[in-house]
């Protein structure tokens, strides 16, 4: 078999070796690459002595040629789909070499320590990976985000964007094209050019709510992806900036990389990643690298002073957009859990994400972490769908022997190469949104100038971002209180599903629903009304009792529209647990002068 194909030659009698053979015939295949130990080939090469068997592994391949070392183990790697790097860089790359062959030297003469080592961080089998409960699970959950994410926003699109809206989207799309002619479209890509009526854009959101459910049972995998993250787009524009927090931008990425992950076809099956598609699962990966890591580093180049003590969480369960039941709890607990909690979180953001690329083991235990952080951050706040989003991003990581115990495994089966088209395209996203993890932690950066022309033409896919949440912690709590009144001198709050209001009321459990409103009233409470132009066609929405505004509350106030409506703003806080109201707040101080219909512009 030698003079037909390459031959792998080991140590017959190192485990370590062995173990290590039969890993790279499983990689490569039996077809392509035949193995066999010293002892029962070395006869055959004369020009290897027994001390040199001994010493190194050699690769003999079919010209007669013959290499030992690291140089054996990269050519013998290369002859695998996606593997080739490795040789490319030993032989391109100064200093690799050199460096490959060390650092094989030192581990020839270890080999049983580090056969110890490698059991501990990859298993007693050491074997390749396949993904594909992993990557089939990411798509059905990503299915579910997709469900929660359009069904919310198709309660909400009319109130907000539609046509009696807050901002209707219609406004938008004649400025724009005013403004930029022609190039309006490729700037604001979505269906509202057709028709930006209320049944058009909650129509959409029913139909892309459709889609995340077929994608959710596995019906159609790579169209209904396809689908659902050209309508998530479409719809994201036209919600304006009510529809631009950074879970609908994770999801827009998440979206695109699912629409090469998900196989053609009729039905989800079990079937591997290959190709192209191991290529996607690579690059949600590092999305979810991106996502995680760099909320931790950009908390650290703040210089928050809350960070850098440890103390924000004792004030971050008051202060987040939305609490829950469990923040109250969550608050009143000891500085020492907060601040022993502040540095589990900084391991779990700047420490766990390091691995996801890391040995099997080591992988798995990153990507079961984040699950759980994931997890705690949802029990305690209502951030939408974000944080099973983000859970989700770490199912493709976790192989199939992960879930060898609930179902059989499926065989190992060898990924074909990608097109090189798609992995040109693989390493540009890479490096375009590397550069963008930089400047969002560090500020601009020299080197990403070039990437800038390439940056503004593909900023209107909103799929190639930047993340990094709570850099600067906000330590007090303003809160925006809507009021109404029929005579200017007796005014009565309006009250919103989700936001804290009432002070005898309860914090909500809202997520997976985003309220769109609720949160943007806790954005703008923390800037002046001035840089809030949209709060004056809520009141006037409010003043003529528009269904489609007014139907975004809670509770109103009057059976009719008032005559004037204000906003107040206050300084909220947890009361003393055991009492009878969840909140405290001081006299408040006027937001918005009281409005009247005849007198707005």
């Amino acid at each position: 078999s030698g003079a037909e194909q390459p031959l792998l030659i080991y140590d017959g009698g190192c485990g370590f070796c062995r173990s290590c053979a039969g890993y790279a015939q499983a990689l490569v295949g039996s077809e392509r690459l035949a193995v066999g130990t010293g002892a029962a080939v070395g006869a055959s090469f004369d020009e290897l002595s027994d001390d040199d068997l001994a010493a190194s592994v050699w690769l003999a391949e079919p010209s007669g040629r013959i290499f030992a070392g690291a140089e054996a183990v990269f050519r013998c790697l290369g002859l695998a789909a996606g593997w080739g790097w490795l040789l490319f860089l030993y032989r391109f790359l100064p200093g690799f070499a050199a460096l490959s062959e060390a650092g094989y030297r030192l581990v020839a003469k270890r080999r049983a320590g580090i056969g110890a080592v490698a059991r501990m961080l990859w298993g007693e089998a050491l074997l390749p990976s396949t993904f594909a409960t992993g990557s089939n699970l990411f798509l059905r959950a990503l299915g579910l985000v997709y469900v929660a994410a359009f069904a919310s926003m198709a309660l909400q699109l009319p109130g907000l964007v539609g046509d009696a809206g807050i901002m209707p989207i219609s406004d938008l799309l004649v400025a724009a094209q005013s403004q930029l002619g022609a190039a309006a479209y490729h700037r604001l890509p979505t269906h509202a050019w057709l028709s930006s009526s209320d049944l058009s854009l909650v129509g959409a959101a029913w139909l892309g709510a459709g889609c995340g459910l077929a994608l959710l049972f596995g019906w159609a995998p790579r169209y209904t992806a396809v689908s659902a993250w050209l309508l998530h787009l479409s719809l994201m524009v036209a919600g304006r900036d009510f529809f631009y927090f950074q879970w609908d931008i994770l999801l827009a990425e998440a979206g695109l990389l699912a629409c090469f992950l998900a196989p053609a076809g009729a039905r989800l099956r079990r079937d591997v990643p290959v190709g192209g598609r191991n290529l996607a699962r690579l690059l949600i990966a590092w999305l979810l690298l991106r996502v995680v890591l760099t909320s931790g580093l950009v908390k650290l180049f703040s210089a928050d002073p809350a960070w850098s003590s440890l103390t924000a969480l004792s004030v971050h369960y008051q202060t987040q957009p939305l609490p829950n039941p469990v923040s109250f709890a969550a608050h009143h607990l000891p500085i020492w859990v907060h601040q022993l909690s502040a540095l589990l979180m900084f391991f779990m953001e700047l420490v766990a994400p390091l691995f996801l690329f890391g040995p099997r083991r080591l992988r798995h235990g990153a990507a079961l972490m984040i699950i759980g952080f994931m997890g705690l951050i949802a029990l305690t706040g209502n951030y939408g769908y974000f944080n099973l989003l983000t859970a989700a991003l770490a199912l493709p990581l976790l192989d199939d022997r992960f879930w060898q115990k609930s179902r059989l495994a499926i065989p190992y089966i060898r990924p074909h190469q990608g097109r090189l088209a798609g992995r040109i395209a693989a390493c540009f996203i890479v490096v375009l949104t590397g550069s963008m993890m930089v400047e969002r932690c560090v500020g601009s950066v020299a080197v990403a100038a070039p990437l800038a022309p390439i940056k503004r033409a593909l900023a209107p896919l909103r799929s190639f971002n930047s993340y990094g949440l709570f850099a600067v912690m906000t330590m007090s709590r303003p809160e925006l209180v809507i009021e109404g009144s029929m005579d200017g001198a007796r005014w009565q709050p309006y009250e919103l599903p989700h936001k804290p209001g009432a002070l005898e009321r309860m914090p909500g459990q809202s997520a997976p629903h985003m309220p769109r409103l609720d949160w943007q009233l806790w954005f703008a409470a923390l800037r002046p009304a001035q840089a809030n132009p949209w709060l004056h066609r809520l009141l006037e929405g409010l003043l003529e009792g528009r269904p489609e505004v007014t139907g975004l509350f809670a509770q109103l106030p009057f059976a009719e529209p008032p005559t004037w409506v204000r906003i107040r703003r206050f300084d909220y806080r947890f009361a003393a647990p055991g009492g009878s109201t969840w909140w405290q707040r001081d006299a408040g101080e006027l937001f918005v002068a009281p409005q009247r219909l005849q007198l707005m512009p």
